[in-house]
């Protein structure tokens, strides 16, 4: 098993089947570590990046029940979409307070495209597919109506109610509406979808090195647009590394010269803060919490965009390190220090191995068939 990102996924997969809950036609999971949502089932949102490794891992294989699995995963995912569109996560909102779970408006990016990779793989049939681009327009509708603001193209990151105005723009955010967006009109065949999208690209490339040359910050006050930053430097490679990832299927599409441009230089200053042993240079990192973890967002998104900039040798060493050192045998994973990462970076790691493995030519055909 000599491809990486293939190997951490062999080694996780025995973690999550031993957690498999079977229900009917579905298959859910519990949390185990999340505080006072321990026990709890999965949201739809997060079960989603579980069901996108259930998915690649099944069709590179060629694993038919581990396929089936995946599919009675999404379905779950499509039974517990919330009745407003939104995708919820678990996890008690900050600002509302216990008893009402986030709402986080860009989470549909995430959902969206998950779909979009069950469609290309072959595995949806034809009510399946009727169910999810039902959900898509459920999807996109609650986004129009609880997410536009006043500022164009800055999200309304999570919902509040109509009452509470953004007081920052969230950049992150934008770039996962525009995923949205694109997804939406692929899986419901309406390219002019892909005009709703426009606003938000705008905004990020006026944006990108509006205060750091090369990077986009993680957030700005409004309507100043002031850096939001209480630590230096105010920048996130994770979170450039996603936008750029979540940037890309837009940019295949409309070919923006603009947005290549943009993306290429941000691919730059994401690899200046990588090295060859594997390692990131998190002095580039102003979030709390995201340090030392199995964070391979950052070959995620070089593969995506690995026509635009090439770089092999750091790709397969940060693949390598997180499957070599971070990945136990028995599905565990650990930080960059040794000790245990919580249950949301196990999630993750699920669909970025997943969305590696999905941008890596010598595999892609056999998974997207």
């Amino acid at each position: 098993m000599s491809n990486p990102a293939l190997k951490a996924l062999h080694k996780l997969m025995p973690y999550w089947t031993r957690r498999e809950i079977a229900c009917q036609d579905q298959i859910y999971f519990l949390y185990e570590d999340m505080g006072g949502d321990s026990g709890r089932p999965f949201s739809a949102r997060l079960a989603s990046d579980v069901a996108l490794g259930y998915l690649v891992y099944g069709r590179v294989t060629e694993d038919a029940p581990t396929l089936n699995k995946s599919v009675q995963i999404l379905r779950y995912v499509l039974a517990n979409q919330h009745s407003s569109g939104a995708f919820e996560w678990n996890l008690p909102d900050p600002i509302a307070g216990p008893g009402t779970p986030v709402k986080d408006q860009v989470d549909l990016g995430t959902v969206l495209d998950v779909y979009y990779y069950f469609v290309r793989s072959g595995v949806v049939d034809g009510p399946l597919l009727q169910e999810i681009q039902q959900s898509v327009r459920r999807a996109i509708a609650y986004l129009r109506e609880h997410a536009a603001t006043s500022y164009s193209g800055v999200i309304k990151k999570r919902d509040y109610g109509p009452a509470k105005t953004p007081a920052v723009d969230v950049l992150n955010g934008d770039a996962m509406v525009v995923a949205a967006y694109t997804r939406a009109s692929q899986l419901l065949g309406e390219p002019g979808l892909l005009m709703e999208a426009e606003p938000y690209v705008n905004n990020l490339l006026q944006r990108f090195g509006a205060h750091y040359p090369g990077w986009w910050p993680y957030s700005e006050r409004l309507p100043d647009r002031a850096d939001t930053a209480v630590r230096p430097p105010g920048i996130s490679v994770f979170f450039q590394a996603m936008m750029l990832l979540y940037l890309e299927p837009y940019f295949r599409l409309t070919h923006n010269p603009q947005l290549r441009s943009t993306l290429r230089e941000g691919l730059r200053s994401v690899i200046a803060a990588t090295s060859r042993d594997g390692t990131i240079d998190y002095t580039y990192e102003s979030r709390q919490g995201i340090e030392q973890r199995p964070n391979i967002m950052l070959p995620a998104s070089m593969l995506a965009l690995q026509d635009l900039m090439d770089n092999e040798p750091f790709i397969t060493s940060r693949l390598e390190y997180v499957a070599d050192r971070l990945v136990a045998a028995d599905g565990t994973v650990s930080d960059e220090h040794g000790g245990p990462t919580g249950e949301l970076w196990r999630i993750w790691l699920m669909s970025d191995l997943a969305i590696c493995l999905l941008y890596t030519p010598s595999l892609r055909r056999s998974i997207e068939r």
